[in-house]
């Protein structure tokens, strides 16, 4: 039951955030939406005790809560990747005696095992400019990159989504 009480309050919240304003359509709509999404939460429940369900036991209290507090930080490292790709995609742009290697380049990180955290840092990837996930294959990632004389694939992102995933 408090699973259910978590979800419905904080997608409630996050649409009204979302949303930028309060008004009454916009209550009803994040009502209807969290009823929803809770309805959905509520079948994937293991009996209807959330603290029996494998989510909980598994994923909740240490995954998400070292997400939460990585997230920030996270996104800000994220950012500032981001525009240091924009700048060198600009500059090989601008610059013709600048290399451009295209190529597909293929990672193994072991240490990524929740498939949600692949998802995301291959989901990162794909949203640098010069490079791009084309596929992932157990622990391996297929990379699209603009110069594959470059090795690096966000490191510092990287760390963070491995912090998360251990334990």
């Amino acid at each position: 039951m408090f699973g259910c009480i978590l979800i419905f309050i904080s997608t409630f919240l996050i649409y009204i955030w979302l949303a930028g304003r309060v008004s009454w359509d916009e209550l009803f709509s994040a009502l209807l939406a969290s009823s929803i999404a809770t309805f959905f939460w509520f079948l994937l429940e293991k009996d209807g005790k959330f603290e029996d369900s494998l989510f909980f036991k598994k994923f909740f209290f240490k995954k998400f809560l070292k997400f939460l507090l990585v997230f920030p930080l996270y996104l800000a490292v994220f950012l500032f990747e981001m525009v240091k790709a924009n700048l060198d995609v600009a500059l090989r742009v601008i610059s013709p005696s600048l290399s451009i290697r295209p190529g597909i380049m293929r990672y193994t990180i072991p240490e990524l095992k929740s498939r949600a955290l692949q998802l995301l840092f291959a989901n990162s990837i794909t949203l640098t400019p010069g490079t791009m996930t084309v596929e992932i294959e157990d622990k391996d990632f297929l990379v699209h990159r603009i110069d594959v004389k470059e090795t690096s694939l966000l490191p510092v992102l990287l760390s963070l989504l491995k912090w998360v995933d251990e334990g």
